[in-house]
């Protein structure tokens, strides 16, 4: 198990005891756990659990120490190691009053389940408003049933528990495949679930909405350049005006943004920017015609599949995955939320040709600027998701304990 104690550059308030925080989440380069942090396409040398644990220690650098767990890639191996050192620290004395646990539930073959797909899965009636009542009876089924996976999932569910009991406060984040996504970690006992809104407090479309969750918190966040006069020196995540992601951890080609970005408030009579959206879109737009053959086809094998045969890894193979997919599409592509720099297949030309307004926003001096997050300020890329809330939430947490008001993200 790999653990990384890094204390902040500032001590906490020297009036008060020290608070202590531990970020449990992946810190490798692997290449589905790193971000495109400068918008150019390209994956940066910045993981994960380096973003969430910079959002946590930006917030709380003045009243709390933090440490930094690793995951890794072997989730279920390593978390039971993990929360056991903690657990042993809170007895021992050294308390960790917070954990910030970013991570979502792997079972099987597939990293998001949704209420729908639980329902099926443990023969129970589940809803948004029921789930948190019939948390105890879903535990139970992980717990007797015969798939290992399910075993260790109920372990980790019952460590968790075990850490909170011990004197921690537990923050989990929610999903992120749409409201009806349940993160299975969020299922203990005494877990402060977090779901993500915008700067503004919309609710975010791909996060978790229902009653396992507890609170909102701000789960997107702009990217933004920071300067010393002309010169780019990094970006900032955290709206202080820091550098928090250097430029030796970028690719440094030219954001995509840019590429598509008008200058004028007359866009809608502006063709120059077409052909360069046509040439960064195009990508999107055959996705989306995929994707909507691949439903075609999905409904086709769902009507296929013998309801009743729940059976062993069978059904993961067959109809479990099958609506696994379709959800994660149906909330993915089906929504409002849009992820122009991810290049989502719901952002195609003629979207933006006939609504603009919903990919930039004017400013008060009638600038075009790209405002993902909706908190006013201009940005080159953003980061999103109920793993980026999470640290929001735990900040004001430890803040609380202190007596410290936070600062706003605004």
């Amino acid at each position: 198990m790999n653990i990384t104690t890094t204390k902040n550059l500032t001590q906490p308030i020297a009036s008060q005891p020290i608070r202590r925080a531990a970020v449990i989440d992946y810190f490798g380069l692997a290449k589905k756990n790193v971000f495109d942090i400068d918008g150019d396409g390209v994956t940066d040398k910045v993981s994960h659990g380096a973003i969430v644990s910079l959002i946590l220690r930006a917030r709380a650098k003045d009243y709390a120490e933090i440490t930094d767990f690793d995951a890794s890639e072997r989730c279920y191996p390593e978390l039971p190691r993990i929360l056991k050192e903690i657990k042993k620290n809170n007895i021992q004395g050294s308390t960790i009053h917070a954990v910030n646990m970013s991570l979502g539930s792997t079972i099987n073959y597939f990293s998001a389940i949704t209420i729908k797909v639980l329902q099926e899965l443990t023969g129970l009636e589940l809803n948004s408003e029921n789930l948190f009542e019939n948390r105890k009876k879903i535990i139970d089924f992980f717990k007797t049933s015969s798939d290992r996976g399910f075993n260790e999932l109920y372990n980790i569910i019952k460590a968790i528990e075990e850490v909170i009991a011990s004197g921690s406060t537990f923050f989990m984040c929610g999903g992120n495949a749409g409201h009806e996504t349940v993160n299975l970690f969020g299922l203990a006992e005494g877990v402060t679930n977090v779901g993500a809104t915008n700067a503004q407090g919309e609710i975010a479309p791909y996060s978790s909405q229902h009653s396992l969750i507890n609170i909102y918190r701000q789960g997107i966040h702009s990217v933004t350049e920071v300067f010393e006069g002309n010169e780019l020196t990094g970006y900032s995540i955290i709206n202080d005006g820091t550098v928090e992601i250097p430029l030796e951890k970028v690719s440094g080609g030219t954001a995509l943004i840019r590429r598509v970005q008008p200058e004028a408030v007359n866009f809608k009579e502006n063709q120059e920017c077409f052909p360069l959206s046509e040439g960064v879109l195009y990508p999107a737009k055959r996705l989306l015609k995929e994707i909507n053959r691949r439903l075609k086809e999905i409904d086709k094998l769902l009507n296929s599949v013998n309801k009743y045969s729940f059976n062993g890894y069978t059904i993961w193979l067959e109809k479990k995955v099958l609506l696994e997919i379709k959800d994660a599409l149906e909330n993915s592509f089906g929504g409002k939320f849009v992820a122009l720099l991810n290049l989502d297949p719901e952002i195609i030309l003629s979207e933006i040709k006939r609504n603009w307004l919903r990919f930039f926003d004017v400013d008060d001096k009638g600038k075009i600027i790209y405002d993902p997050d909706r908190s006013g300020r201009k940005a080159i890329n953003f980061i999103s998701g109920c793993s980026f809330a999470t640290p929001i939430a735990t900040s004001e947490y430890l803040a609380s304990l202190c007596n410290v008001k936070v600062a706003s993200l605004l």
